[in-house]
């Protein structure tokens, strides 16, 4: 009797076997400013000005004309004299942009607000328009400037200057979804251990007794 074939099934492709992978999406790049962590030292606005110069030099950058101008301000508070970093927050719907008569100013794919100064007239409707204070006038050029997250450095994989520049930490850049889930977990944490410390019974403090008000001789009279 002849043997029979073994019965053979085709196999699907790969590509029919995969499940669809969702496209990665945009970042949407932002500099996270903490107030409770800034000292008002500065240096972001220094690194800031140095990164927008000729040179990119602290010592020529100051004999520069015309001066390069920093796209950050730090402010003081009134009646508290604590400092305040004010910079574009790169808005999801950004004012400056929508009175913009020109359109010099747009919104890229990955969150960053710019501005094509060869496009841009001066008029200084994005700097009214703006309820942080964050749009800057460059009078030398006639050019309305904002921060622009150093664009360059970005492309090296290099943070912002100011956030590398600053010494505690309040200036934080990275996407905006890691930026808020970061500070949740921070929240969760102070939440936590003033909870912890409400539940957790007190240990009982220690009577003083004489010998602890009352020190012992350090020598004898007999």
């Amino acid at each position: 009797m002849a043997q029979q074939p073994a019965l053979s099934f085709p196999r699907p492709p790969l590509s029919a076997l995969s499940f669809p992978v969702e496209p990665a999406k945009p970042k949407n790049y932002v500099i996270f400013y903490d107030p409770n962590r800034c000292l008002g030292c500065w240096n972001c606005y220094l690194a800031c000005a140095v990164e927008h110069s000729q040179s990119k030099d602290l010592f020529q950058a100051i004999h520069e004309t015309p001066k390069p101008m920093p796209r950050l301000r730090v402010l003081s508070i009134p009646r508290l004299a604590l400092p305040y970093v004010v910079q574009c927050m790169h808005c999801e719907n950004p004012p400056c942009m929508n009175v913009c008569p020109v359109g010099a100013i747009y919104k890229g794919p990955d969150g960053i607000v710019r501005i094509d100064e060869a496009v841009c007239i001066g008029c200084k409707q994005c700097i009214r328009a703006c309820p942080f204070g964050a749009m800057l006038f460059d009078h030398d050029r006639g050019v309305a400037i904002k921060c622009d997250m150093c664009e360059d450095r970005l492309r090296e994989g290099l943070p912002p200057a100011c956030v590398e520049a600053c010494p505690t930490g309040a200036l934080r850049f990275g996407d905006l979804s890691e930026i808020v889930r970061g500070r949740e977990q921070e929240v969760g944490k102070r939440f936590y251990e003033a909870l912890r410390q409400l539940i957790e019974p007190r240990p009982k403090a220690k009577k003083a007794s004489y010998k602890d008000v009352v020190p012992a001789p350090s020598a004898r009279w007999y």
